[in-house]
């Protein structure tokens, strides 16, 4: 959604991004920042605060990125070379963060803050040279093969010396070569059948070596006649498993398996508010807080217990992106019964002060929803 270019509208949210930051809410302040830049991209003044804010939740990456926008738009911009020298030195870009802090020294020589961050950043840049220095490198030199010059073959088995006095070591007998070993024949595999009978006698024969292993019995009722013994197969003398019989026991019937599937978990229901229609401070993080526990479902469930035209109210000052987009997907399970209550609450939650911000901050599963529940309950042109 594209915002016209308005001075005021970005001064004026600027203005609130600076309240929301004296008070301590920084991801608030970055929202209302956010704003003003939309109401007037080339302000190098908002990029500044809203980098500002990042520092404060070590958004170092983010900050540098505000910082180095409002530079281009403001050539020398002094806080902005500070609070880039401030993120870079958050992400350990010691080389970088100097050089800005020395730019900033050339606008304004005595600067303390600069200097004081300057000497800090240049302790930290040498700490990490001689940290890196003195970390051992792994060696790769090529690993030296067994010679004898270095000693470490090992010895050879030693070759008995005939001593003088001893009589001649009988002639060894002579190694036997490939040729003098004797390799059995192989047995060439036997010819398949030629003629018709020839292959019917062999089908026959292989029908009769051919036992079936044990067949699993079939579900039915007991009977009480006894199945015959099957002729157990000659004994092989290598293996260690009995020949197998024919169970003479009467078939079991089989059972289903339990199934595996877990049953679906039921659906929390909802803790009733203890005053709907109230519009107290605290009423709606108290229904932020319940909406949190609960699935989409559930969440409708809780929501219809209240007035439609009391939820934007309550939630007006404390709606955020994520809070809106948890209350949009409660919505949108609602059932025919309720649209006419979604539609109300739809209604007001667009009249609530940042909603454009809060809608395009949304994930795209809740714009989803969001859409889909608008339309369903019959308002009029797109939503959000």
């Amino acid at each position: 959604m594209s915002h016209p270019v308005s001075k005021a509208d970005s001064d004026a949210a600027r203005a609130e991004g600076n309240a929301a930051f004296k008070k301590g809410r920084w991801s608030e302040s970055i929202g209302r920042y956010t704003k003003a830049i939309l109401h007037n991209p080339e302000d190098p003044l908002a990029y500044g605060n809203r980098a500002q804010a990042y520092l404060k939740l070590d958004k170092y990456a983010d900050a540098e990125r505000d910082c180095t926008i409002a530079l281009e738009k403001q050539e020398g911009n002094i806080k902005a070379l500070y609070r880039r020298a401030l993120s870079r030195k958050g992400m350990e870009k010691f080389d970088e963060a100097i050089a800005d802090l020395e730019a900033l020294l050339i606008v304004e020589v005595a600067n303390e803050a600069a200097l004081e961050e300057l000497k800090e950043i240049q302790s930290l840049r040498g700490r990490s040279i001689v940290a890196k220095a003195a970390k051992p490198k792994r060696s790769l030199a090529p690993i030296e093969a067994p010679t004898k010059a270095n000693g470490a073959m090992p010895n050879p088995i030693p070759t008995p010396v005939p001593s003088p006095t001893s009589a001649p070591a009988p002639a060894s007998a002579p190694t036997p070569t490939l040729e003098d070993v004797a390799i059995p024949a192989v047995e060439a595999a036997p010819k398949p059948p030629s003629t018709f009978s020839a292959l019917k006698t062999t089908r026959a024969s292989k029908k009769a070596a051919y036992i079936p292993p044990a067949a699993a019995p079939e579900p039915g009722p007991r009977s009480s006649t006894r199945a015959p013994e099957a002729v157990a197969s000659p004994p092989v003398a290598s293996a260690a498993i009995p020949p197998s019989t024919t169970s003479t026991k009467a078939a079991v019937p089989e059972t289903t398996p339990p199934s595996s599937s877990r049953p679906a978990s039921p659906i929390p229901i909802p803790t009733p508010p203890t005053d709907p229609n109230s519009t107290a401070s605290g009423t709606g993080i108290l229904l932020l807080r319940a909406l949190t526990a609960l699935p989409p479902r559930s969440g409708w469930a809780l929501l219809r217990q209240y007035p439609p035209a009391n939820i934007p109210l309550i939630l007006c000052p404390i709606l955020e992106p994520d809070s809106l987009g948890m209350v949009v997907l409660a919505l949108a399970e609602a059932d025919d019964e309720g649209l006419q209550k979604v539609r109300t609450i739809m209604e007001g939650l667009r009249r609530t002060p940042r909603f454009s911000m809060n809608t395009m901050m949304m994930d795209n599963r809740a714009r989803v929803a969001g859409s889909a529940a608008w339309k369903k309950a019959g308002g009029e042109g797109a939503w959000p």
